[in-house]
């Protein structure tokens, strides 16, 4: 059966049936996925009812449980699939999509619910057999748009609502926000926060979504730190081969004076300090919960080993620059080697910034 065949709940059933057995769990959770995200604006646009802000309703349960089902469906690991199953629990919505034992009925189901109207349910199952056309072909549903041709009236109105009720608390919905838009677009937010975010503790979702926001935001800091490291780790080992060929025996006998080329050595202790350290930054922030003691160790080691080596760089051109300026008038390589060990300063003032950073994150995680 071809996925143009897809027209109603029996149609999808025999064309779900049909795909490889290998592929049928997760080719099933991307159909009944995308079917449920399809209305989510029903719900979200009507948290702003009276019965809603009543009972303190909000749209989190949803969000929470179908950024799961797509994290889980990337990463089909123990944890995902232990968070998986909690989000399922929090959401009476997902409840018993959360099996997705049978996709068909709950898309049939969807969309006998959620549209009334003929061209309504018409463009819902034109988006399934869209996204039954992708798994066919190996494409990543989650990378195209959510609605394959105009996005309906209806849609787009729930949409605008739900946006509203968002933007009275902006730092509250500001992620869900940047992830809807992601949905719907198909360039979604990057993998890796998303699952770091579907493994935040159920504990804190319980606590609702102010919680769960900051939360976000600490991910998303440790994150952007943890790419910071790794950046700084790739330029320390450019710096370190630079160093170690201006110390090399090769090098001297082509360079003069020695003095100027055996200089940096106190430099060299320093740099291998900040590797190391930087190696135990990178281990503990790829945790999902890092000890934020160790954190602030290491940022104090980053900030005391950048100062030092800082320093030493700031004698160090003041000596070149004296030599340089007295033999000016002789030959430029002098001058040019000096020049080539003040740019050791390039590569040392951001790290004294990330130290900081860390030192910063810590007190966060501490909630100083």
């Amino acid at each position: 059966m071809k996925p143009s065949d897809i027209r109603d709940e029996n149609s999808l059933r025999v064309w779900l049936k049909s795909r490889p057995e290998a592929t049928r769990p997760s080719d099933t959770v991307v159909i009944a996925q995308r079917g449920a995200l399809r209305v989510f604006p029903l719900w979200s646009g009507a948290m702003g009812g009276a019965w809603a802000r009543i009972a303190d309703l909000t749209a989190l349960p949803i969000l929470r449980v179908t950024l799961t089902l797509g994290v889980a469906r990337i990463y089909p690991t123990p944890e995902v699939k232990a968070a998986d199953a909690a989000s399922a629990a929090a959401a009476t919505f997902a409840a018993d999509a959360a099996t997705f034992a049978d996709a068909a009925t709950i898309a049939a189901r969807v969309a006998r619910v959620a549209f009334a109207a003929a061209d309504a349910a018409a463009a819902f199952w034109a988006s399934i057999r869209a996204d039954a056309a992708a798994l066919e072909t190996g494409t990543d549903s989650a990378a195209l748009p959510l609605w394959p041709d105009a996005v309906p009236d209806w849609f787009a109105t729930r949409d605008t609502r739900a946006r509203a009720l968002w933007a009275e608390q902006p730092e509250v919905w500001l992620f869900w926000a940047r992830w809807w838009d992601g949905v719907l677009s198909g360039h979604t937010l990057d993998a890796e926060l998303q699952k770091q975010v579907a493994l935040i503790p159920d504990a804190v979702w319980q606590q609702g979504p102010a919680a769960v926001a900051e939360a976000i935001r600490l991910i998303e800091d440790r994150l952007d730190l943890l790419q910071q490291v790794s950046t700084m780790k790739a330029e320390l080992a450019g710096l370190q081969a630079a160093l170690a060929r201006q110390a090399s025996a090769a090098h001297r006998a082509h360079n003069h004076p020695p003095d100027l080329i055996d200089a940096p050595a106190p430099i060299v202790v320093q740099v291998n300090t900040l590797v190391a350290a930087l190696n135990e930054a990178e281990a503990e922030l790829a945790k999902p919960a890092p000890e934020p003691g160790a954190l602030r160790r290491i940022g104090a080691l980053i900030v005391d080993a950048t100062l030092t080596a800082l320093r030493y760089c700031g004698g160090l051109a003041d000596t070149m620059l004296q030599k340089a300026a007295e033999e000016i008038g002789s030959t430029g390589a002098k001058v040019a080697i000096g020049i080539g060990g003040l740019s050791i300063v390039s590569h040392l003032e951001p790290l004294k910034d990330l130290g900081k950073a860390l030192i910063a994150f810590a007190a966060r995680l501490l909630g100083v």
